[in-house]
């Protein structure tokens, strides 16, 4: 995902250019900001000090799955009755990435 891409390379130049380290870099994000949180914590966990996802959006394909949420967002973050819009959500889903064992930021939801 292009915003997750961004969220990433907008905290490496914070840090490359010594405007802070990972250890002092916190990142915050609300609802669908959720993903952006998220999806920096799955890539470079070793890229921020501590996340905080205040009603973040972290678990894509059971929200879309199972509440009112996914009929108006199908068509921004993917279809999970389709094959093309699971793959989708997969990619944005931070739950379902977690990779076991990873060692991740301090995190507050």
């Amino acid at each position: 995902m292009r915003s997750v891409d961004d969220f990433v390379a907008c905290a490496e130049y914070l840090v490359h250019e010594g405007l802070t380290t990972p250890a002092k870099l916190a990142v915050w994000g609300e609802s669908a900001g959720g993903i952006l949180v998220g999806g920096l914590m799955n890539r470079r966990p070793e890229l921020v000090g501590a996340a905080v996802a205040r009603v973040g959006l972290m678990n894509l394909t059971r929200a879309l799955e199972n509440t009112a949420l996914g009929p108006g967002t199908t068509e921004e973050y993917g279809d999970p009755t389709t094959p093309e819009g699971r793959r989708r959500l997969a990619d944005l889903d931070v739950y379902e990435s977690l990779k076991k064992g990873a060692k991740l930021p301090p995190l507050l939801l």
